[in-house]
């Protein structure tokens, strides 16, 4: 057989049996090159290259065949490996073969060498052959079947000699089923005559067949029937195909209602731009308008002139001059009309010397992509906010700590104790500062609850009125139906606060906040004209104002963190970015709508909840601080609010031991001879061991080991599968010794569940 210049590894440490061997190949007349390896690192250095064939000796210094033959088969390259040895025992030979050798030979029979490589080229290349028929017709049926299911045309097989059904169809796409309107399962094994009246005769399907056998193909209309009954035109081409040995016939099938009616408009009135939805123009040579439809007309009703002449590009002369002198279309030429956009594409037809002009209004769609693009932007600042908020945090947790130990010095000075209070409150009010970045960055700790919102608002109305003042009047328009939402209270109470706030001051000389709730059902057609909508049933919170309203351009910016137009010194710009943080925590969505002079609309959805809401006020009442003798493990990465925590501990008498991460809490508990009763831990760590990791390797080794977690994240965001509550086992930050000691505390002296215990360890 021909045969083309081979490439032979020979992995062989003898010159004389290289010698040997390459004389052999030499006199059997295969054209080959040749390299020789020696040894096992020589191996490795040239196997990558591209060889046809690999001659190795058994037995090497550093190797032996096998390790060459694991290498080469582990890494699957597709050779003829053939194994020599000077003395071939049973045992070698089988684990040689086993190992996925193609054949082995004596070193005594050296001159079959030929004859093998011969045959294991003929083998390995009828394989190769046979392989690359098989991924053909794999991929002759994947292009078959993808061709199948993405065709826009009706597809169906049916099987002309079946004896059982009448032209059964054997397979059908998507386009199919949808156009007739059928599943899947209910068209396959029935007649094609379900679908197609005139298959119901037998005699014109014998025809059809004799013709298909003859033409090979068939292109003929007719009408489908849907499952509804109604009957709609079609063409259809029919063709003869084998599919598994089966002769099947193939007909694909286009809706050709749209192509019917048109010809018919044509025929009647040769009118079709008259039709068109869209608006459309014709020019001639000169530029001159000769005709628009009725959607051209109404276009410009709709913007405010009688005739669409106002409504055209300045530059309509030239560029129709344009498209006829180089034939080249003119695309998305857009004009600003009226505050409207409009897209023009201009078609040149040169052998009437015309241009045909297509226009759009494209203003809504401009906006939903602008509105896209502003959720983008508002995701990455809440990113960096959120990262902000988390680091202030525990700096505002030393200021609050270490003033918090101070107090407890009964000898300080009246003035000095005063300078601490203050010094407290304004940690408290950088406090809620840094939540309102939290909360717009989504990044804030959150309890969900089920809550009745009317409740919620009625609760909250006398708040609000002492907020907007005596200039302002408060109006609840509440739902009668009972509006449950899954929700923090406190956060909702903050949306009312900041939209009320908002209100208040775009109307400096007095007007009306209305709040109003409602259910609100949503469908798709309102989700496409509002980014961020969904399907389903909301609640819906209405808040208006009949202030001073916004332009557009402030519009544009209100979420924006920082962004206020208020006097410096009057605002910080986060209310309303706050809301939105809050909104998007709830897998809600808010709109907004605002005239100038006329008042602004804040429309707030919020997923409807199945379970029963519960009360909406509740307070936490802090008993009196006790201390104890325990022993904390107590673990935080940054050292200033580690010595803090200690500090505070160690004054109401525990006794802690520190770690600065999860190994180093690990080894401590190891070396420490005192049993441990809490562990507090902060949840996000450095060192590749969270503070769950942590708290889960510990309980398996203590089932009732008290463990509390803090974090200046949210819960939502770090616990996974953690069931934590605040007071309970997790403490956010910031926060003062007196709470830490309080938590610690009644995390000590709360009995801790099997099943709890079970959770927190991972069992």
């Amino acid at each position: 057989m021909g045969m083309h210049n081979l490439r032979v590894l020979l992995v062989e440490d003898s010159a004389l049996d290289s010698a040997l061997i390459t004389l052999v190949l030499q006199r059997s007349g295969l054209p080959h090159s040749l390299q020789v390896v020696t040894n096992r690192a020589e191996f490795l250095q040239h196997i990558e290259a591209a060889w046809d064939l690999v001659i190795t000796d058994f037995h090497l210094p550093d190797a032996t065949a096998l390790d060459f033959l694991q290498h080469i088969r582990g890494r699957q390259l597709d050779l003829p490996v053939v194994v020599l040895s000077g003395s071939f025992s049973e045992e070698m030979f089988a684990s040689a073969m086993a190992a996925g050798a193609d054949d082995c030979l004596g070193k005594e029979a050296i001159t079959r060498l030929p004859l093998i490589v011969k045959r294991e080229l003929r083998e390995y290349a009828e394989h190769a052959a046979r392989r690359k028929a098989e991924a053909a017709r794999a991929e002759s049926e994947e292009l078959f079947r993808v061709l199948f299911e993405s065709s826009p045309e009706s597809i169906f097989l049916v099987d002309p000699h079946s004896a059982d059904v009448v032209w059964p169809i054997v397979a059908c796409n998507e386009v199919a089923c949808r156009e007739n309107g059928y599943t899947r399962e209910e068209l396959l094994g029935q007649p094609v005559g379900l679908v197609v009246p005139r298959a119901q005769n037998r005699e014109l399907l014998v025809k059809h067949l004799d013709r298909l056998r003859q033409k090979k193909a068939d292109r003929y209309e007719t009408y489908h029937q849907r499952k509804d009954g109604t009957l709609f035109p079609v063409e259809v081409s029919t063709s003869l195909v084998q599919v598994g040995g089966r002769e099947l016939v193939l007909g694909m099938d286009r809706d050709i209602t749209e192509r019917k009616q048109v010809h018919e408009e044509i025929e009647k009135l040769a009118a079709f731009p008259r039709f068109n939805p869209n608006p459309v123009f014709e020019f001639n040579a000169q530029g001159e308008l000769t005709y628009c439809n009725a959607a051209a007309l109404e276009l410009a009703r709709k913007l405010g002139h009688d005739t669409p002449q106002p409504l055209l590009p300045v530059t309509t002369v030239e560029v129709v001059r344009e498209c006829l002198a180089t034939g080249r279309n003119r695309l998305r030429l857009e004009t600003l009309v009226a505050g409207r956009t409009i897209s023009w594409s201009f078609f040149p037809i040169p052998s009437i010397g015309a241009v045909h002009t297509y226009a759009g209004d494209i203003t809504d769609r401009l906006s939903l992509e602008w509105q896209f693009r502003q959720a983008q932007k508002m995701e990455a600042v809440g990113q960096l906010a959120g990262g902000i908020a988390h680091d202030f945090n525990n700096i505002l947790t030393l200021i609050r700590g270490y003033a918090d130990l101070a107090l407890t010095n009964r000898s300080l000075p009246p003035k000095t104790h005063g300078h601490l209070e203050q010094i407290l409150q304004a940690a408290d009010m950088a406090t809620h500062f840094t939540r309102q970045l939290l909360t717009f960055s989504r990044k804030q700790v959150i309890q969900f609850k089920p809550i009745e919102l009317n409740e919620l608002a009625q609760h909250f109305a006398r708040m609000l009125e002492r907020i907007l003042g005596e200039q302002i009047v408060l109006q609840l328009n509440l739902s009668p139906n009972i509006l449950p939402i899954m929700a923090d209270v406190g956060m909702i109470e903050q949306i009312l606060v900041n939209l009320a706030i908002n209100s208040r001051d775009a109307m400096p000389k007095g007007g009306k906040l209305i709040v109003e709730t409602s259910m609100f059902e949503v469908d798709e057609r309102y989700c496409a004209a509002h980014p961020g909508a969904r399907a389903g049933d909301f609640v819906c919170l209405t808040v208006s104002d009949s202030g001073t309203g916004m332009p557009p351009d402030v519009m544009a910016k209100i979420f924006e963190p920082f962004f206020t137009t208020k006097d410096p010194g009057k605002g910080t710009g986060l209310g309303l970015s706050t809301v939105y943080g809050i909104v998007k925590q709830h897998d809600g969505w808010l709109n907004v709508y605002s005239e100038i002079e006329r008042g602004t609309t804040f429309r707030i959805f919020f997923p409807l909840c199945s379970e029963a809401p519960e009360a909406t006020v509740r307070q936490l009442q802090m008993s009196r601080v006790r201390g104890g003798n325990e022993t904390i493990l107590l673990v935080e990465d940054d050292p200033a609010l580690r010595g803090l925590a200690k500090t505070g501990l160690q004054n109401f008498g525990y006794k802690v031991l520190e770690a600065a991460s999860g190994p180093d809490a690990l080894a401590i508990w190891a070396e420490t001879e005192n049993p441990i009763d809490l562990l507090l831990t902060d949840l996000v760590m450095p060192g590749g061991m969270s503070g769950k990791d942590l708290a889960a390797r510990l309980l398996q080794r203590k089932a009732h080991l008290r463990v509390l977690f803090t974090s200046g994240y949210s819960v939502d965001l770090v616990q996974a599968d953690i069931p934590l509550k605040e007071g309970v086992n997790f403490l956010p930050k910031p926060f003062s010794t007196s709470t830490l000691a309080s938590i610690v505390r009644n995390s000590l002296d709360r009995p801790i569940s099997r099943a709890e215990s079970d959770t927190m360890s991972g069992k």
